[in-house]
């Protein structure tokens, strides 16, 4: 009988792990389940704690995430078309292929984030904390990068075409073959960045400060340069 209550209460105890197991594998936020591949666009996650979930492929397009805290989520291929991120925490975030195509990012802290070969098209980055984010051959085309923290970022290969630099921090980024073609960069601090073979033709880098950056190979074709420091330490006239 003894042996009976003992198998019981093992039993018992199975089944409230695993029922406990499944509630921790589905949880939910305002009805939008935490979880691959799901569907909540137009959805509102002001505040919302989503640090560490596993939400590749999700569709958050156009959804209210300001405020937020995304530490470390994987958001890898996941939707965010037009989504409001402004002030959001997205540190450490996995960002590889996503598509997060005019969002608001402004404020956002994204720092030591990686996001190879996402896209970021004309989204809004404004006094952004991007300091050391990885987005290797990603398009951020008409983005507004204006006065945005790109220390030590990783921008190799990426496409950053008309896109708006204007007072950024880039000191000692790599911009290796990047694509600055029409950016407008004046007063940007590009101070040991690495721009080899960087294309920078049409752009505007008036009063920029390039002093111990390395523009081995880089195109300046028709860029405008008045007033800024060049590697060497001179002033472009």
């Amino acid at each position: 009988m003894c042996s009976l209550n003992k198998i019981l209460l093992v039993t018992s105890l199975l089944a409230s792990f695993c029922t406990v197991s499944a509630v921790a594998q589905a949880d939910t936020y305002h009805g939008c389940v935490l979880e691959w591949h799901t569907q909540c666009p137009d959805s509102n996650f002001q505040g919302a704690n989503f640090s560490g979930y596993g939400l590749r492929y999700a569709n958050f397009s156009r959804s209210n995430l300001s405020y937020s805290k995304l530490i470390g989520t994987d958001l890898r291929n996941a939707g965010l078309y037009g989504a409001n991120l402004s002030h959001a925490n997205l540190r450490e975030a996995e960002l590889d292929e996503v598509a997060m195509l005019h969002a608001d990012a402004s404020n956002a802290s994204l720092s030591h984030a990686e996001g190879h070969k996402a896209n970021l098209y004309g989204s809004n980055f404004t006094h952004a904390n991007l300091y050391q984010i990885m987005l290797g051959a990603a398009l951020l085309n008409y983005d507004n990068f204006t006065g945005a923290n790109l220390v030590g970022a990783r921008l190799t290969i990426a496409h950053m075409e008309h896109s708006k630099l204007t007072s950024a921090h880039l000191h000692g980024a790599h911009l290796m073959h990047t694509d600055l073609r029409y950016v407008k960069a004046s007063h940007a601090d590009f101070k040991s960045a690495d721009l080899r073979n960087a294309d920078l033709r049409s752009s505007d880098l008036q009063f920029a400060d390039f002093r111990g950056a390395d523009l081995t190979g880089a195109d300046l074709h028709g860029a405008h340069m008045h007033g800024a420091h060049m590697p060497d330490g001179s002033i472009h006239p």
